[in-house]
């Protein structure tokens, strides 16, 4: 019986390359601007690294790369040590994600970053928020970044010292999240015009901020957001101090089961010009389980916002989408009716899910805070675009 020939899988050279065959290496032959375009689809730095072992072509290759991604488990030594050998003159993207952070480490490496970056930065530390554990952890010196264009921090277990010196020349989007800011210089003091010349918004963990010099603009939203359990942690709406002269205002409120009503009031105090305003509340069902938020919580501070007077002259428009009818919602709507005592017209679109005997029950109770001279207008489901 004749015996069947024996199929052996074919050697390959390690760098053989699309050709296979194990003769030409026909990948390494590809320009330098196709290979880097490889090595970022891998996400990884110090996996795009490695491949200067697969032959001499390849050993700087990655050293070109415009963006620079350290994933968890990428330590500070080879953060460093990367940005270091990095041989492109600056980088577009950097994006560092960490577990349990300290200052000193990432202060090993976000120095050099600061000096390459002409792009993003991206710094995420994965890590319990724990108050007491960021005080004793002390804070991270960030440095300026004078050629990145967005810096987006996300610390949660450090806190977070910003630089009392230096311009973000091209910064346009700066994006903090569960931030614990130290002393001396304040937020606001560095998203100030000199500064961040360039610098078009800000966002600090439960509210949108612009910097000071966009005075021309007539037409602003604001995105509200709270956090499902915001605690004792600081307020932070103080730190917004000034609006534009603005004629035209939106808040996006995602409340989480909080009250925003103080908030609003803060808002509305710094845009008592405004002639229209759109009040859009935003629901998300991870939030549905926070539906009374523990006492003493941030999200009342101010807490004479309902007894205080508040004067919107020139108001004459109100429009609110998706509203439920809860309390936290009511009650900034009865103060809005209060402080507007020029308004004209106002539309009402509820919620979706509310049944047609709430909206009903709804119609009556908002009509009992309007005035005769305002026209008055319901709808159920839809949503009035924001102009």
């Amino acid at each position: 019986m004749e015996r069947a020939p024996e199929h052996r899988p074919q050697k390959l050279s390690v760098a053989a390359g699309v050709g296979g065959g194990g003769g030409e290496d026909r990948l390494s032959a590809l320009p330098d601007d196709v290979l880097v375009h490889i090595l970022l689809k891998l996400c990884d730095t110090a996996l795009a690294a490695r491949t200067s072992v697969l032959a001499r072509r390849w050993r700087r290759v990655w050293a070109l790369l415009p963006e620079l991604h350290f994933p968890v488990g990428t330590g500070p030594d080879r953060i460093r040590a990367a940005l270091t050998a990095h041989d492109a003159p600056a980088f577009r993207h950097l994006f560092v994600a960490a577990i349990e952070v300290t200052p000193e480490s990432a202060a090993s490496w976000l120095p050099i970053a600061a000096r390459r970056l002409s792009g993003v930065l991206h710094f995420k530390n994965r890590g319990d928020m724990n108050e007491a554990s960021a005080g004793e952890r002390g804070a991270l010196q960030l440095p300026c970044f004078e050629k990145a264009t967005k810096v987006v921090l996300d610390l949660r277990s450090i806190g977070l010292t910003l630089p009392p010196s230096g311009e973000f020349t091209r910064l346009t989007d700066l994006e903090l999240v569960h931030i614990q800011l130290h002393g001396p210089c304040s937020l606001s003091d560095v998203v100030s015009s000199p500064r961040c010349p360039s610098l078009f918004s800000a966002r600090n963990r439960h509210s949108l901020m612009l910097p000071h010099h966009f005075h021309h603009i007539s037409k602003l939203i604001l995105i509200l957001l709270y956090l499902p359990v915001c605690g004792d942690k600081r307020f932070l709406m103080e730190e917004m101090t000034k609006l534009p002269n603005i004629t035209t205002l939106g808040l996006v409120v995602l409340a989480c089961g909080h009250s925003f009503g103080a908030g609003s009031f803060h808002v509305l105090k710094m845009s008592s010009g405004i002639r229209e305003l759109t009040l859009q509340l935003v629901t998300r069902s991870d939030c549905k389980a926070f539906a009374v938020c523990q006492s003493g919580c941030i999200c009342a501070e101010p807490s004479n916002w309902e007894t205080e007077d508040l004067v919107l002259p020139c108001l004459k428009e109100l429009a609110i989408n998706d509203l439920r009818g809860t309390e936290h919602e009511l009650a900034l709507v009865k103060r809005l009716f209060k402080w507007a005592a020029m308004l004209e017209r106002v539309a009402v679109i509820f919620e979706d899910s509310i049944a047609e005997s709430n909206c009903e029950e709804l119609r009556r109770l908002l009509l009992s805070f309007s005035r005769p001279a305002i026209c008055m207008k319901f709808s159920h489901g839809g949503c009035l675009p924001f102009d």
